[in-house]
């Protein structure tokens, strides 16, 4: 066996070295050196305030950037999400809007999410392990538009920290670990990064309130959606708080996220009135 040492700089990072194999990166990138799984491609997704104009990103004055998560692409044509949680959370808990369906494992912490190849289905699977649960179904948004899935969480601070540098290490089979390198150096360099961002203006409207993420997927270029088909955990025990009235109030940040050359991620980040129970919700239409 080779054990493989990769250090990756993170300039917007707090000082300090993750090499915690169970960081979102960690994770994706032993899906292929562990596990001999090719992708295609890999995005990396942080969460972070606005910036001032009078400051510097990440300034001492500043919250510190988090990990959203990792989208990858992989060669089987499936997209999978591995969330920036903090991976003492424990638990899962998941909410159909639609059906009040209701999941709850006290003991399945989510690894990764995976969209089935043909995008009408997706299922969770938790770490270092085959087991899934939930083989859910998207919701069709129009335009070939899917929603993916929806996660909540009380605060950010249930997202991981991006330190100035993350180690990944990984054991991989001696025969095999040049082809793994190279398919790592091949994306690699296409590697694209984005910042989910939340006007602190929007957490002054709702004094008592919740981050959601909702995750839409589509073909390259699909027109963006601005509907309120997102996964809202409204109407399950998992919120203390009923429906708002109105949406108007509530401001969506959009922003597109490309994965690959044929596949569009439409993340929209938001801040929901109310009071969220436990650390993550995940949800669907």
């Amino acid at each position: 066996m080779t054990v493989l040492e990769l250090t990756f700089s993170m300039e917007q990072g707090s000082q300090g070295i993750d090499n915690d194999p169970t960081n979102p990166l960690s994770r994706a990138l032993n899906r292929l050196f562990e596990d001999g799984e090719p992708f295609a491609a890999i995005s990396l997704c942080f969460f972070g305030e606005f910036p001032k104009s009078t400051t510097i990103l990440n300034s001492p004055n500043s919250s510190p950037l988090r990990w959203l998560g990792v989208f990858v692409h992989s060669a089987g044509d499936r997209v999978l999400f591995f969330p920036g949680l903090i991976f003492s959370s424990k638990g899962t808990q998941l909410f159909r809007k639609r059906s009040r369906q209701l999941y709850i494992d006290p003991v399945f912490n989510v690894d990764h999410v995976s969209l089935e190849k043909n995008f009408t289905r997706y299922h969770f699977t938790t770490y270092k392990s085959k087991a899934h649960i939930a083989n859910q179904k998207t919701y069709p948004l129009g335009n070939g538009r899917f929603l993916w899935f929806s996660m909540s969480i009380p605060s950010e601070t249930e997202l991981r920290e991006l330190k100035a540098e993350t180690i990944v290490t990984a054991t991989t089979p001696s025969t095999d670990s040049m082809r793994r390198l190279e398919v790592f150096n091949r994306i690699k360099d296409g590697a694209q990064s984005f910042l989910a961002s939340l006007d602190q203006e929007w957490r002054r409207r709702f004094p008592e309130g919740f981050l959601h993420f909702a995750i839409i997927h589509g073909p390259k270029g699909f027109p963006s959606y601005e509907g309120h088909h997102l996964g809202f955990p409204y109407g399950s025990p998992f919120v203390a708080a009923p429906s708002p009235n109105s949406y108007k109030q509530v401001q969506f940040l959009l922003q597109r996220i490309a994965i690959g050359s044929s596949t569009d991620i439409q993340l929209m980040t938001s801040w929901l009135p109310g009071s969220l129970r436990g650390p993550v919700c995940f949800g669907r239409a």
